[in-house]
């Protein structure tokens, strides 16, 4: 039993170490795991470094190779170059020995030699005329010139000389633009003067594709325009531009004239001067004195003084003639010493001022004579009503005087912009920058223009406020003319200060400047027709108060005489004469009898309503339309052989277009293109035959041009090229 029970117990020992046992073996397969694990891990790591290491010592090797394959390049790269230029200096040595170049005079070979082996390239394969051309140029000319593609040069090789050397002054980027052009486009350009030339080279390439095209005389036209004028015209069609052209007029003015209507004595300048200032203390003291006689007045009509009341009142009425005669002395004086104003201007104004001076004599004499309240009454209403009329009157006058000044100060400032023109194209040609005052005259150009575009505006609110009878029309159109005028005037104060930074700034780069020299372009006038200049041509002046039903009548009476050209001149005067109404019409012309029936409708319409002097004056100057006459011999001509011409351009741009496509092809167009050359060049002389009026000559040498064009295009002018061909091109 024992025995037993021992062994029960042993059991019972055995089983309970089994879980520990089997625990330690666990924990041992674990340990053994996490070893392997490990030892995994490590090997992948390992692997990724000799992986890495792999990569970074390949990519290095690639490295060092492609730095030996580029040093390899660049050696090879330098040895070409070395060889290409051993080439270019044998070929220039070769080039110069060809008897074009050798048969030039040592002097002009000698320019070419100068040259460096790849400009001399780009004239190898002028004529010898050609070659003398631009050998004959200074070196800064022609070194202008070198620094152009081959092809650009080549479309100029066909000016003559004195063209040449024009083109040759101005900048890089103006040459560029030029040289682009087609060769007859280039040659009208450059018929004009240098200044103007480069002021048109500052368009962009499609405006002067389009101004090219036009002929020589419109393109000297357009020339003359200021830069702002010429930015705005060149973005029409052709269309529009032709028809704004055919508006502007260039004339020439007399150097005694310039920037002045007329010539005004400098005696009579300094007597008006002095008559103005007396004329101005005169109002001066005559207000002074009015003050004086109100408060004189107003004192007496407290006392109930009559005898007081009368004699104050005289005065007053006496000072305020006085001081209206002295308003006018002062406006007349203006006038008088005024050369902004023409001639019959002038004497036209001081003929009216004179008369209203006289009428104001006149009631101031009535005045005088007053002995009654009633009188004076009488007296100061004439006075009144006579100044109610003057003083719209003298302002009218007034302006005419102010915006004839700044009209003055227009061309002034259109004069100066030609002369900075002129400037500008000396520094450019001495090689000095003139970028940035470029675009500093552009913006005095636009400045200008501003202040001309006000100035126009305000003279026609100034001849609507002349043409109205409306008191509180009249009024608003003469503020609006003033405040356009004012606005005119500020524009020309800041294109004044733009001024001052240009002349300061050419002074600093071109210390050899002298503004004083005077070029024959700034005797030169533009002039352009309105738009409406046809219904301007009715010039209708009112003075004194219209009815609304009556300023009606005018106007119709206006708009019948537009639609009807023919000479008239209308005047219906209206005066009271002791409370008596007398209306005189006067007219010259023949009327219909639609506006005769106006005419009489107005004038008794003003018999039963005026109660002031009115007069009313309608003038037109339109001239008799002449019947169509058959064209003269000179004119027929001069349209064929524009013709002729226009033809030969159009068959020569498409021979360019069949060159180029053919040369795409690879065929051989080098005969083609010799015969287009020589058509080019005999259209530029039938050009400047059509430019000297020899209108025959030009039609002949045009329809020359025309045939070689259209010879060049034919299919048998172009031919494969052959390996022989190449090898010469090698």
């Amino acid at each position: 039993m024992k025995k037993l029970a021992t062994i029960f117990t042993l059991a019972i020992f055995l089983i309970s170490l089994m879980p520990i046992s089997i625990a330690q073996e666990r924990t041992d397969e674990e340990k053994r795991l996490d070893d392997l694990e490990k030892d995994r891990l490590q090997v992948l790591e390992d692997q990724e470094k000799d992986r890495l290491k792999a990569d970074e010592d390949l990519q290095k090797e690639r490295l060092e190779q492609a730095e030996d394959l580029q040093k390899a390049r660049t050696r090879s790269l330098k040895e070409t170059q070395r060889d290409g230029f051993r080439a270019v200096r044998l070929s220039k040595d070769e080039i110069l020995k060809e008897r074009k170049f050798a048969d030039l005079r040592e002097d002009r070979l000698a320019r070419f030699r100068e040259l460096k082996e790849e400009d001399l390239d780009k004239f190898k394969d002028l004529k010898k005329e050609e070659l003398e051309k631009f050998a004959d140029l200074k070196k800064e000319r022609l070194d202008r010139l070198k620094e152009l593609k081959k092809e650009e040069l080549e479309n100029l090789k066909h000016l003559k000389k004195e063209k040449l050397e024009k083109v040759s002054k101005l900048s890089k980027k103006k040459l560029e633009k030029l040289s682009k052009l087609r060769q007859e486009q280039i040659t009208r350009l450059t018929e004009v003067k240098a200044a103007r030339l480069r002021k048109m080279m500052g368009l962009n390439e499609d405006q002067l594709k389009k101004i090219a095209d036009l002929d020589v005389k419109q393109i000297e036209k357009l020339s003359h325009l200021d830069r702002s004028r010429l930015e705005e015209i060149s973005k029409l069609d052709k269309t529009q531009l032709r028809q704004r052209l055919d508006k502007i007029k260039i004339k020439k003015v007399d150097a005694r004239l310039k920037f002045k209507k007329r010539i005004v004595s400098e005696q009579r300048i300094k007597q008006a001067e002095e008559r103005f200032k007396e004329a101005r203390e005169k109002l001066k003291e005559a207000k002074i004195k009015l003050e004086e006689r109100r408060r004189l007045l107003l004192e007496a009509r407290e006392a109930g003084n009559d005898d007081a009341i009368i004699e104050h009142a005289k005065n007053g009425l006496l000072r305020a003639a006085d001081a209206i005669i002295a308003h006018l002395e002062k406006v007349k004086n203006k006038v008088l010493q005024s050369e902004d104003l023409d001639e019959e201007k002038a004497d036209s104004i001081i003929a009216d001022l004179d008369a209203k001076i006289a009428e104001i004599n006149d009631a101031k004499a009535k005045a005088e004579a007053a002995t009654t309240k009633e009188e004076i009454r009488e007296a100061a209403k004439a006075i009144n009503a006579s100044w109610k009329r003057i003083k719209v009157k003298s302002e009218q006058h007034a302006r005419e005087i102010v915006n004839g000044k700044v009209r003055s100060i227009l061309k002034r400032s259109e004069q100066l912009e030609k002369k900075f023109d002129k400037i500008l194209a000396e520094m450019e040609e001495r090689g000095i920058e003139v970028e940035v005052l470029d675009e500093k005259v552009d913006a005095f150009s636009d400045k200008i223009a501003e202040a001309r575009e006000k100035l126009k505006q305000s003279e026609e609110k100034f001849r609507e406020a002349k043409a109205t009878g409306i008191d509180g029309d009249r009024k608003s159109l003469l503020d609006e003319a003033k405040t356009l005028a004012r606005e005119a005037h500020g524009d020309l104060k800041e294109a004044h200060d733009i001024l001052k930074e240009i002349v300061r700034e050419i002074k600093t780069s071109y210390r050899e400047v002298d503004f004083e020299v005077e070029d024959e372009d700034e005797l030169i006038e533009v002039e352009e027709e309105d738009e409406e200049e046809e219904k301007q041509k009715v010039e209708v002046e009112v003075e004194g108060t219209l009815t609304d039903e009556q300023q009606l009548i005018v106007e119709s009476l206006v708009n019948s005489l537009q639609e009807i050209k023919t000479d008239v001149k209308i005047k219906i005067k209206v005066e009271i004469e002791d409370d008596e109404v007398k209306i005189k019409k006067e007219i010259k012309g023949t009327l219909t009898v639609g506006q005769q029936t106006l005419v009489d409708e107005l004038a008794a319409s003003l018999e039963t309503t005026v109660e002031d002097k009115v007069k009313i004056e309608i003038e037109t100057k339109f001239e008799e339309e002449e019947e169509p006459e058959e064209k003269d011999e000179e004119n027929k001509a001069r349209e064929k052989a524009e013709e002729a011409i226009n033809d030969a351009r159009e068959e020569i741009a498409k021979t360019e277009e069949r060159i180029a496509k053919e040369t795409e092809k690879g065929m051989d167009v080098s005969e083609a293109q010799v015969i287009l050359e020589d058509s080019i060049n005999v259209v530029s002389q039938a050009e400047e035959a059509f430019a000297n009026r020899d209108y025959a000559r030009a039609k002949e040498l045009a329809e020359s041009a025309e045939k070689l064009a259209s010879d060049a295009g034919r299919g048998s002018m172009f031919k494969e090229e052959t390996k022989a061909s190449e090898t010469e091109e090698v």
